[in-house]
């Protein structure tokens, strides 16, 4: 059985003779299962074409394809052991967004028509289903209402590119920095005017402050993209902090004025598999009765949001988000 036909989330190929481990096998938690002897060569293969001129100029993370599957490598240089490459396996298909099992009221919200414009955001800590949840939000909406989405993502994981529904497309661009996010985004207007604008994970100034920036740029048009956050507020900081950088003062009036939504993502046991939770979120649309939320965003008293996410979820449990 080759390895493309086994179940599990890493492989991760380790320094010299030591030869690699899979991780997220079902039945063993976070447990390291060296791979079996008769996928020593498979392994070895892998390994020769990672060390390629071709890998070797791509940096330290990139997409990489083997027997028809995709990965996520990122390259890691231990200071005793040597060099190891980190290999998440990437889905195959795009998840519907009614079936993650987020709750309904709060997918109801984020799918409605009315939303048009504005910025959302799914954060979480890593490995928390953000990059599927944003790639399946996506794809929904494009099957919903039409139209087309640009994505720039380091690299490109989720099989978006394509069609989408009977009238909805999907292009992907895999970036090689994020500091070529600014020249990017410049041209994207060019791009047909996208409907939604995907950016893949923020990770730096440069980010924070291009999803800010062309998330202002239009009434008509989403900017959807993920952070990295235990909580909302924690990663509203964050963002905030790095496109301060670029920004200055106007980083904190950027994101006041653009944010739509931002849902905080977890995994949770269920059993022998993973579930997806969302412990907490925060809806704004854009309505006078919801500038309070905008000035505290503004004004940086990010801390009080918490009065708001209560007050929401509340809301959600009595299917009340409608009044929002």
């Amino acid at each position: 059985m080759p390895l493309n036909e086994q179940e599990f989330s890493d492989l991760i190929l380790l320094p010299g003779e030591l030869q690699a481990v899979l991780k997220g096998v079902p039945g063993h938690g976070r447990e390291l299962i060296p791979v079996r002897h008769e996928d020593e060569a498979e392994v070895d293969s892998i390994r020769s074409a990672l060390g390629s001129e071709y890998y070797r100029a791509r940096g330290e993370m990139f997409r990489f394809r083997h027997d028809g599957r995709n990965y996520r490598v990122a390259r890691y240089q231990d200071i005793d052991l040597g060099e190891t490459y980190f290999l998440r396996r990437l889905p195959l298909t795009v998840p519907d967004f009614s079936g993650l099992g987020l709750p309904d009221a709060v997918r109801d919200w984020l799918l409605s028509g009315e939303h048009q414009h504005g910025l959302v955001l799914f954060c979480g800590a890593q490995a928390s289903g953000k990059t599927t949840t944003a790639s399946s939000y996506t794809k929904s909406r494009l099957e919903l209402y039409g139209g087309h989405a640009i994505t720039y993502e380091i690299p490109v994981e989720m099989p978006l590119a394509g069609q989408h529904g009977e009238f909805g497309w999907c292009f992907q661009q895999e970036l090689e920095d994020e500091a070529d996010l600014i020249r990017h985004i410049e041209r994207s207007h060019r791009y047909g005017s996208p409907n939604i604008v995907y950016i893949g994970e923020i990770r730096s100034r440069y980010a924070a402050s291009e999803v800010l920036r062309v998330a202002l740029g239009s009434s008509e048009q989403l900017v959807v993209s993920t952070l990295h956050g235990l909580d909302i507020v924690t990663a509203l900081e964050r963002l905030i902090g790095w496109a301060r950088e670029i920004d200055g003062n106007m980083a904190a009036h950027n994101l006041a004025q653009s944010l739509l939504a931002i849902v905080r993502l977890d995994l949770v046991n269920d059993g022998d598999k993973k579930a997806l939770a969302m412990p907490e979120f925060l809806l704004v649309p854009f309505r006078e009765r919801l500038k309070g939320i905008r000035a505290k965003i503004r004004d940086g008293k990010l801390a009080a949001l918490e009065n708001d996410i209560t007050e929401q979820r509340n809301m959600a449990l009595m299917n009340r988000l409608s009044e929002i």
